[in-house]
Protein backbone atom coordinates (compact mmCIF):
# COMPACT_ATOMS: atom_id res chain seq x y z
CA UNK A 1 0.00 0.00 0.00
CA UNK A 2 1.32 3.44 -1.00
CA UNK A 3 0.41 6.31 1.34
CA UNK A 4 1.24 9.90 0.46
CA UNK A 5 1.19 12.78 2.91
CA UNK A 6 0.25 16.17 1.49
CA UNK A 7 0.92 19.29 3.57
CA UNK A 8 -0.70 22.55 2.48
CA UNK A 9 1.00 25.82 3.43
CA UNK A 10 0.08 29.14 1.80
CA UNK A 11 2.36 32.13 2.34
CA UNK A 12 -0.34 34.73 2.91
CA UNK A 13 -2.53 34.87 5.99
CA UNK A 14 -4.97 37.61 6.84
CA UNK A 15 -4.67 37.45 10.62
CA UNK A 16 -1.08 36.26 11.19
CA UNK A 17 1.71 37.10 8.75
CA UNK A 18 3.58 33.99 7.53
CA UNK A 19 1.89 31.87 10.17
CA UNK A 20 3.12 28.60 8.63
CA UNK A 21 6.68 29.77 9.37
CA UNK A 22 6.07 30.59 13.03
CA UNK A 23 8.51 28.86 15.37
CA UNK A 24 7.47 26.30 17.95
CA UNK A 25 10.33 24.97 20.07
CA UNK A 26 12.78 26.60 17.60
CA UNK A 27 11.27 24.80 14.61
CA UNK A 28 8.89 26.28 12.04
CA UNK A 29 5.41 24.80 11.76
CA UNK A 30 5.97 23.36 8.27
CA UNK A 31 9.02 21.47 9.52
CA UNK A 32 7.00 20.13 12.46
CA UNK A 33 4.47 18.61 10.04
CA UNK A 34 7.16 17.16 7.79
CA UNK A 35 8.89 15.66 10.83
CA UNK A 36 5.68 14.05 12.06
CA UNK A 37 5.04 12.56 8.62
CA UNK A 38 8.62 11.25 8.35
CA UNK A 39 8.32 9.52 11.72
CA UNK A 40 5.10 7.85 10.58
CA UNK A 41 6.55 4.68 9.08
CA UNK A 42 3.47 3.87 7.01
CA UNK A 43 3.83 7.06 4.95
CA UNK A 44 5.83 6.51 1.76
CA UNK A 45 5.92 10.00 0.23
CA UNK A 46 5.70 13.49 1.72
CA UNK A 47 4.82 16.54 -0.35
CA UNK A 48 4.41 20.21 0.55
CA UNK A 49 2.27 22.37 -1.71
CA UNK A 50 2.81 26.11 -1.37
CA UNK A 51 2.99 29.40 -3.25
CA UNK A 52 5.93 30.44 -1.04
CA UNK A 53 9.46 29.88 -2.33
CA UNK A 54 10.72 30.02 1.26
CA UNK A 55 8.36 27.26 2.38
CA UNK A 56 9.21 25.14 -0.67
CA UNK A 57 12.93 25.52 0.10
CA UNK A 58 12.31 24.35 3.66
CA UNK A 59 10.35 21.37 2.31
CA UNK A 60 13.22 20.32 0.06
CA UNK A 61 15.76 20.77 2.87
CA UNK A 62 13.63 18.54 5.11
CA UNK A 63 13.41 15.83 2.44
CA UNK A 64 9.87 16.46 1.21
CA UNK A 65 8.73 16.90 -2.38
CA UNK A 66 8.15 20.61 -3.04
CA UNK A 67 5.16 21.47 -5.24
CA UNK A 68 4.66 25.02 -6.48
CA UNK A 69 1.01 25.89 -6.00
CA UNK A 70 -0.53 27.91 -8.85
CA UNK A 71 -1.70 31.43 -8.06
CA UNK A 72 -5.28 30.49 -8.90
CA UNK A 73 -5.23 28.00 -6.00
CA UNK A 74 -3.49 30.29 -3.54
CA UNK A 75 -6.01 32.97 -2.59
CA UNK A 76 -7.69 33.16 0.81
CA UNK A 77 -10.85 31.85 -0.86
CA UNK A 78 -9.17 28.83 -2.46
CA UNK A 79 -10.36 25.47 -1.20
CA UNK A 80 -7.74 23.13 0.23
CA UNK A 81 -9.25 20.31 -1.81
CA UNK A 82 -8.24 21.95 -5.09
CA UNK A 83 -4.65 22.38 -3.89
CA UNK A 84 -4.58 18.75 -2.73
CA UNK A 85 -5.87 17.52 -6.09
CA UNK A 86 -3.19 19.56 -7.88
CA UNK A 87 -0.50 18.11 -5.57
CA UNK A 88 -1.86 14.57 -5.94
CA UNK A 89 -1.72 14.73 -9.74
CA UNK A 90 1.79 16.19 -9.56
CA UNK A 91 2.87 13.30 -7.33
CA UNK A 92 1.37 10.72 -9.69
CA UNK A 93 3.39 12.13 -12.57
CA UNK A 94 6.55 12.24 -10.47
CA UNK A 95 6.53 8.86 -8.72
CA UNK A 96 4.59 6.95 -11.42
CA UNK A 97 3.02 4.68 -8.80
CA UNK A 98 -0.61 4.35 -7.74
CA UNK A 99 -1.35 6.17 -4.48
CA UNK A 100 -3.79 4.27 -2.26
CA UNK A 101 -4.27 6.76 0.58
CA UNK A 102 -3.69 10.45 1.19
CA UNK A 103 -2.88 11.85 4.63
CA UNK A 104 -3.59 15.59 4.71
CA UNK A 105 -1.78 17.66 7.35
CA UNK A 106 -2.12 21.35 8.17
CA UNK A 107 0.94 23.02 9.75
CA UNK A 108 -1.26 25.19 11.97
CA UNK A 109 -2.25 22.09 13.99
CA UNK A 110 1.18 21.11 15.35
CA UNK A 111 0.13 19.29 18.53
CA UNK A 112 -0.64 15.96 16.88
CA UNK A 113 2.02 13.24 17.11
CA UNK A 114 3.29 10.58 14.75
CA UNK A 115 1.58 8.06 17.07
CA UNK A 116 -1.77 9.77 16.39
CA UNK A 117 -1.25 9.51 12.63
CA UNK A 118 -0.08 5.89 12.79
CA UNK A 119 -2.98 4.79 14.99
CA UNK A 120 -5.43 6.62 12.72
CA UNK A 121 -4.06 4.91 9.59
CA UNK A 122 -4.33 1.52 11.32
CA UNK A 123 -7.91 2.27 12.36
CA UNK A 124 -8.73 3.45 8.83
CA UNK A 125 -7.51 0.15 7.36
CA UNK A 126 -9.11 -1.98 10.08
CA UNK A 127 -12.52 -0.32 9.72
CA UNK A 128 -12.26 -0.24 5.91
CA UNK A 129 -12.98 3.47 5.87
CA UNK A 130 -13.16 5.68 2.80
CA UNK A 131 -12.32 8.87 4.69
CA UNK A 132 -11.48 9.90 8.24
CA UNK A 133 -11.05 13.08 10.26
CA UNK A 134 -9.28 13.75 13.53
CA UNK A 135 -11.58 14.72 16.36
CA UNK A 136 -11.77 15.81 19.99
CA UNK A 137 -14.56 15.38 22.52
CA UNK A 138 -16.91 18.36 22.46
CA UNK A 139 -18.56 19.41 25.72
CA UNK A 140 -19.77 22.97 25.04
CA UNK A 141 -23.35 24.16 24.81
CA UNK A 142 -24.13 25.66 21.37
CA UNK A 143 -26.86 28.20 20.68
CA UNK A 144 -28.28 29.33 17.32
CA UNK A 145 -28.45 33.13 17.14
CA UNK A 146 -30.04 33.53 13.69
CA UNK A 147 -33.76 34.10 14.09
CA UNK A 148 -35.05 32.94 17.43
CA UNK A 149 -32.32 32.24 19.99
CA UNK A 150 -32.32 28.50 20.64
CA UNK A 151 -29.98 25.74 21.82
CA UNK A 152 -28.69 23.29 19.20
CA UNK A 153 -27.02 20.43 21.04
CA UNK A 154 -28.81 20.29 24.39
CA UNK A 155 -32.04 21.05 26.21
CA UNK A 156 -31.50 23.96 28.60
CA UNK A 157 -34.45 22.68 30.66
CA UNK A 158 -32.52 19.45 31.29
CA UNK A 159 -28.98 20.73 31.66
CA UNK A 160 -26.47 17.86 31.46
CA UNK A 161 -23.13 17.31 33.13
CA UNK A 162 -19.99 17.39 30.98
CA UNK A 163 -19.41 13.70 31.69
CA UNK A 164 -22.70 12.88 29.96
CA UNK A 165 -21.63 14.41 26.64
CA UNK A 166 -19.57 11.50 25.42
CA UNK A 167 -21.36 11.27 22.07
CA UNK A 168 -20.40 14.73 20.80
CA UNK A 169 -17.16 15.29 18.90
CA UNK A 170 -15.45 18.20 17.22
CA UNK A 171 -13.79 17.86 13.80
CA UNK A 172 -10.54 19.48 14.90
CA UNK A 173 -8.75 19.86 11.53
CA UNK A 174 -5.46 18.34 12.69
CA UNK A 175 -5.40 15.71 9.95
CA UNK A 176 -7.54 13.86 7.42
CA UNK A 177 -7.10 10.50 5.72
CA UNK A 178 -8.94 9.62 2.53
CA UNK A 179 -8.84 7.55 -0.61
CA UNK A 180 -7.94 9.54 -3.75
CA UNK A 181 -11.14 8.51 -5.53
CA UNK A 182 -13.21 10.07 -2.72
CA UNK A 183 -11.40 13.38 -3.22
CA UNK A 184 -11.64 13.29 -7.02
CA UNK A 185 -15.28 12.17 -7.15
CA UNK A 186 -16.69 14.46 -4.46
CA UNK A 187 -14.15 17.31 -4.64
CA UNK A 188 -14.19 16.88 -0.88
CA UNK A 189 -11.84 15.31 1.66
CA UNK A 190 -14.78 13.49 3.24
CA UNK A 191 -17.14 11.01 1.63
CA UNK A 192 -18.13 7.37 1.42
CA UNK A 193 -17.73 5.56 4.74
CA UNK A 194 -16.61 8.34 7.08
CA UNK A 195 -14.91 7.56 10.40
CA UNK A 196 -13.09 9.62 13.01
CA UNK A 197 -10.00 9.28 15.17
CA UNK A 198 -10.33 10.67 18.69
CA UNK A 199 -7.36 12.67 20.00
CA UNK A 200 -6.47 14.15 23.39
CA UNK A 201 -8.53 17.27 23.97
CA UNK A 202 -5.60 19.73 24.00
CA UNK A 203 -4.57 18.66 20.49
CA UNK A 204 -7.55 20.45 18.95
CA UNK A 205 -5.73 23.79 19.20
CA UNK A 206 -5.14 25.50 15.85
CA UNK A 207 -3.17 28.66 15.13
CA UNK A 208 -5.56 31.15 13.55
CA UNK A 209 -5.23 34.17 15.87
CA UNK A 210 -2.10 35.62 17.53
CA UNK A 211 -3.18 34.37 20.96
CA UNK A 212 -3.49 30.82 19.61
CA UNK A 213 0.29 30.58 19.28
CA UNK A 214 0.72 31.23 23.00
CA UNK A 215 -1.87 28.58 23.84
CA UNK A 216 -0.18 26.08 21.52
CA UNK A 217 3.23 26.81 23.08
CA UNK A 218 1.81 26.15 26.55
CA UNK A 219 0.13 22.92 25.44
CA UNK A 220 3.30 21.78 23.62
CA UNK A 221 5.38 22.40 26.74
CA UNK A 222 2.86 20.48 28.84
CA UNK A 223 2.88 17.53 26.41
CA UNK A 224 6.69 17.34 26.36
CA UNK A 225 6.82 17.43 30.16
CA UNK A 226 4.20 14.71 30.55
CA UNK A 227 5.33 12.30 27.81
Amino acid sequence: MIIACIITARKNSKRIKNKNLLKLDNLDLVSHSIGQAKKTKKINYIAVTSDSDEILKIAETRGAIAIKRPKRLSSKYSQSEMAIIHAYKFLLRKIKIKIDLIVFLQPTSPLRSEEDITKAINMFLRKKSDSMFSASLFKNHIWQTKGKLRPINYDYKKRTFEQQKKNQINENGSFYIFKPNILLTNLNRLGGKIDYFLMDSYKHLQIDEPIDMELVKAAYKYAKKNK
